[in-house]
């Protein structure tokens, strides 16, 4: 029983994690909480489903799909919202309520169009069980589970190695200074998006075809991987999955011994003992203030 529970926690903490990674990367590069972020989760998973359900594609065309249509409404965004705002000195928390405000739109328009039923892909592949260690799993959930790894091998070299990360971890570190040494934090910041919305594009369409999704699910979703990414260490790619896998665990660990309806109080209740006990989270560094 508890290989299970433990395999089913470490399965959702990594799709968790792959949403906290593109959290964690926008919001150090941007600097604002970054709440639409659940609304490219909701167009990955809504585009790979239908694509799925309706024109029968096989799998890693839908996920395409999803990538494309979560990438085009971040970059939509960005550039009619985010960009024109900050160009006239918005604040933080003004960026936050934009944020919020696109991903009621997203969330009622969808709701308008596609109904608030539940929606999964109808599709049986993936379905046949596979033994590991004692733990029951489908062969969809061990695809997603590799998928997963394999794209936070590729963030964390992209970030680690590139001169394309380099300019990003510039701009999270001091954007002024970035700007100037010659790196433009719009141009920066687009491809942030990119990655971000990719991320949340292929998490939403994994789970839409493992579970299901809502119009609401979304938002859910995202709090939990914000949890995940400040128990890991906002700004930290291995945190942010550390993290999810955390965070997944607990949840399936806690609703064995507590009702379901207990497996967010789990969640919010380890964001709290870390808010309080350790801030910067596992893999961050304190921050250091003094007064002059």
């Amino acid at each position: 029983m508890i290989e299970q529970i433990l395999t089913n926690g470490l399965i959702a903490g990594l799709l968790l994690g792959l949403v906290a990674i593109g959290f964690s990367i926008v919001y150090s590069a941007a600097r604002f909480f970054h709440v639409a972020h659940a609304a490219m989760y909701l167009a990955g998973a809504y585009t790979g489903i239908w694509l799925s359900n309706n024109t029968k594609t096989p799998g890693f065309v839908a996920v395409l799909g999803a990538i494309v249509a979560a990438v085009t409404l971040g970059l939509l965004i960005e550039l009619s919202v985010y960009r024109p705002l900050r160009k006239v000195g918005a604040s933080s928390l003004v960026l936050f309520l934009s944020s919020l405000t696109v991903l009621l739109i997203v969330q009622n328009a969808i709701g308008l169009i596609v109904g608030s039923e539940i929606q999964t892909v109808q599709s049986r592949i993936g379905q046949d069980t596979l033994q590991i260690l004692g733990s029951t799993i489908t062969s969809w959930q061990a695809i997603s589970s590799g998928v997963t790894v394999l794209l936070f091998l590729i963030i964390w070299l992209l970030l680690r190695f590139t001169l394309t990360g380099k300019k990003m971890r510039a701009v999270s570190s001091d954007p002024d200074l970035a700007e100037v040494v010659g790196i433009s934090r719009d141009n920066v910041l687009l491809i942030v998006i990119v990655l971000g919305s990719s991320l949340a594009g292929i998490a939403g369409f994994l789970v839409g075809y493992d579970t299901a999704v809502t119009p609401s699910s979304g938002l859910g979703v995202l709090l939990i991987a914000v949890t995940a990414a400040i128990v890991g260490g906002i700004g930290s790619i291995p945190g942010a999955m550390f993290g999810g896998l955390l965070v997944g665990v607990a949840q399936h660990i806690g609703v064995w011994r507590l009702p379901a309806q207990w497996q967010d109080a789990i969640v919010f209740g380890i964001l709290i003992l870390f808010l309080i006990l350790r801030p910067q989270g596992f893999f961050g560094r304190p921050i250091w203030r003094t007064a002059v």
